[in-house]
């Protein structure tokens, strides 16, 4: 799973921080699959970008746990930087992305 910005860069969380996606495409285990457009006008803090930016940089050295420090909640969390949709934590819904 990962999450893409307003420009088109894709990021996963594979450990050790947020990595950029493959520049061939895809996530680093495959092409994508499915996608989810979303709202960037339901952002509630901040823009798309810097919510993503933010979660970059908190998830720096932080190692993969495979239930609560994986991709999906990378994924949560960055919705839980921009308050995406008025939702205040996404992180209860990460097994819902």
């Amino acid at each position: 799973m990962g999450i893409g910005s307003s420009g088109g860069q894709l990021w996963e969380f594979l450990g050790n921080g947020a990595s950029r996606g493959p520049k061939q495409g895809g996530l680093a285990f495959g092409p994508i699959l499915r996608y989810l457009p979303l709202d960037p006008k339901l952002v509630r803090r901040g823009t798309w970008d810097e919510g993503i930016e933010a979660t970059i940089k908190k998830w720096r050295g932080r190692m993969h746990g495979a239930v609560v420090s994986n991709c999906h909640t990378f994924v949560a969390d960055c919705l839980d930087e921009m308050q995406y949709a008025g939702i205040p934590y996404w992180g209860n819904l990460s097994y819902l992305l």
